[in-house]
């Protein structure tokens, strides 16, 4: 099999001449992740896999010299990137890109792409766009009885005085801020059907990573609470393993519930369990792509082939973790030792 891994930032694709050092920080630790596990299945019974991406040539030096298996294509501007990736995902039989969806990126790429012979390993464009909007799914959960955060417009009547202000397509935190509503009347001049509101809720933040086929899940992964920078603007710093047996069947019920069609391969899901309410959970946002929770995913299990296994289209049941571990948003990770 020849699979191609598509990432935005790292990969060429950034239009402007300097890549936003976040994004491509989680760029780069998903790419090198995910590369590493799909070459590293070669070691394993019944698996030959040649793996290919591109690297931009204005990043830090490419961090798959001489990896057996992995095939980079360097290239130099996005004009140059975009051919490649092209010709790449009609020569290779699956393509994973791995987009933010501001702007509408990652459901553009995937479009483009799938107007080619390839075979995505994305969620499909208009499930894409559905979840990259965030008062859609606000809309679309509130019509099935799912718990969610309100969502309004900023043009329109705000009921809460302490609220988050977020992007209406966001990803990675990116401009998102806890703010008071009297305070908006700067944001809200700019274009504030792109922008939404929502009551500030206290509580703890958490993630869950799941594999879709034709709309249902197949595997659903353990929780990581998300580490959350303490400024009021929510900048995404981590995770670690969150050992709550009654999170887990919560978000369970609730990720079992949200068929949307199209959606396709690794989906991330981010919840919030309420300080004042905490025999409840509230869905946050959905996300139709690889996180940056894989890099922990990826070292939780002693088996190489979890969840590699899982971006194939497989549907094997992954066991029980064998190891509790925390990570970085650059893709550090280290085991955390159980307390006796």
């Amino acid at each position: 099999m020849n699979f191609f891994v598509s990432e935005y930032l790292c990969g060429g694709a950034w239009p402007e001449s300097e890549l936003p050092a976040s994004l491509a920080r989680e760029g780069r630790a998903m790419l090198q992740a995910v590369v590493s596990d799909l070459a590293g299945l070669n070691n394993l019974p019944d698996h030959s896999i040649e793996v290919y991406t591109t690297w931009d040539r204005r990043a830090d030096a490419c961090p798959f010299e001489n990896v057996t298996h992995v095939h980079v294509i360097q290239v130099d501007d996005p004009q140059s990137e975009w051919i490649t990736a092209i010709d790449l995902a009609e020569r290779c039989d699956r393509t994973m890109v791995i987009a933010p969806e501001f702007d509408d990126i990652l459901a553009a790429r995937v479009e483009g792409l799938e107007l080619t012979t390839a075979n995505s390993a994305n969620s499909t464009v208009e499930a894409i766009r559905l979840c990259a909007d965030k008062l859609r799914v606000d809309e679309w959960c509130q019509a099935r009885s799912l718990p969610t955060i309100p969502t309004v417009l900023l043009s329109e009547p705000i009921p809460w005085e302490d609220i988050v202000i977020k992007r209406r397509d966001g990803a990675g935190s990116i401009d998102m801020r806890r703010v008071l509503k009297s305070e908006i009347d700067d944001i809200a001049d700019q274009n504030p059907e792109q922008w939404i509101a929502q009551p500030y809720v206290s509580g703890k933040t958490f993630s869950v990573g799941c594999f879709f086929d034709c709309g249902k899940v197949t595997q659903r992964l353990f929780c990581f609470e998300q580490l959350l920078s303490g400024d009021g603007r929510f900048e995404y710093q981590g995770g670690r393993t969150l050992n709550d047996p009654q999170l887990e069947q919560l978000a369970r019920r609730v990720i079992e519930q949200i068929a949307i069609p199209g959606l396709h391969g690794y989906v991330g899901f981010d919840f919030i369990q309420p300080t004042n309410d905490p025999d409840q959970i509230l869905l946050v946002e959905i996300n139709p792509r690889l996180t940056t929770s894989y890099v922990g995913y990826r070292v939780a299990w002693d088996d190489l082939r979890f969840p590699a296994v899982g971006l194939l289209g497989a549907h094997a049941q992954f066991p029980q973790r064998d190891r509790d571990v925390q990570f970085t948003c650059d893709g550090n990770v280290h085991e955390l030792l159980t307390e006796c």
